[in-house]
């Protein structure tokens, strides 16, 4: 995959770039003021590769006030706020206000309503500022893989103003798992430990674009069969990504985003061009 300017979402081939390292601080505040999303990745990293001119119109101020007041008009002239898209450039971000912070899967109070009462799950809404301070001091005493990722998940962010949803057996067993309780539904803890760490993969990646392959190769003592991630994905990310198969062989999973289209078409090229290099060669 080619590398992509985290401000334009262009190709870093083509325009003079720059590693920002010192001024890191500067492009993070820039981020924070625009509130476009990109703070989360910015807060991971301590250097990164951009356009120069990226860099200088993105951090001016002049420039950060024209966004301000477009975000500011545009929400002057909506009749309703609509729902905050929550959205890092190049990388999934957790949806917090459908699906639990604990298991990663759906918590939707209107989809439980429509299931016998028997197996509706109760849900809540994280509503106070402690919640966050509890939940990582209980992980810190697990440090097992399962309180690492929810830790990850939740650290840099405000789960009060994400409308974070969790479900109530899930927060149970997370605090108390002594007790036996499983997080999430009954099902094999294998498959559970192998695709949480794919889902650590896909969401500490730059990348918007994986094979099925790259994915099987994350998990290393046991990989689940191929119709299972794909379910689990599916599940997890929902209408958030598109799986298509490739000459029977190759399965590739794309995450919709504004510069999908960009990187599909990058990826393609480039395995083309490897094809046509192997063939030369031969």
């Amino acid at each position: 995959m080619e590398e992509v300017c985290l401000i334009c979402c262009q190709s870093l081939s083509s325009g003079n770039t720059v590693v920002v390292e010192r001024g890191i601080d500067t492009l993070r505040d820039a981020s924070v003021e625009r509130n476009d999303g990109k703070i989360g990745h910015l807060r991971r990293v301590n250097s990164i590769k951009i356009h120069v001119q990226c860099r200088k119109e993105y951090t001016r101020k002049s420039s950060i006030a024209a966004t301000k007041r477009k975000q500011d008009e545009g929400a002057s002239t909506s009749g309703s706020s609509p729902p905050r898209t929550r959205r890092r450039t190049n990388e999934y971000l957790f949806d917090f206000q459908n699906l639990c912070i604990f298991c990663g899967e759906g918590a939707n109070e209107e989809k439980e309503k429509k299931k016998d009462i028997k197996s509706r799950r109760i849900i809540h809404r994280v509503s106070t500022a402690t919640f966050k301070d509890s939940i990582i001091a209980v992980a810190e005493q697990l440090g097992n893989d399962m309180a690492k990722a929810v830790t990850k998940r939740i650290i840099y962010e405000d789960l009060v103003a994400a409308e974070a949803r969790y479900h109530h057996d899930c927060h149970v067993s997370f605090k108390k798992p002594t007790t036996g309780g499983k997080i999430g539904r009954p099902q094999d803890s294998r498959i559970t430990s192998a695709m949480e760490k794919i889902y650590t993969y896909i969401e500490n990646n730059d990348d918007c674009q994986f094979t099925l392959a790259e994915l099987k190769d994350v998990c290393k003592n046991f990989t689940p069969d191929e119709k299972t991630i794909k379910s689990k994905l599916i599940k997890r990310y929902e209408e958030k990504i598109v799986i298509t198969t490739k000459n029977r062989s190759l399965t590739i999973i794309c995450f919709i985003d504004v510069q999908h289209d960009l990187l599909s078409k990058a990826w393609y090229e480039k395995r083309n061009r490897t094809k046509r290099k192997n063939v030369s060669e031969f």
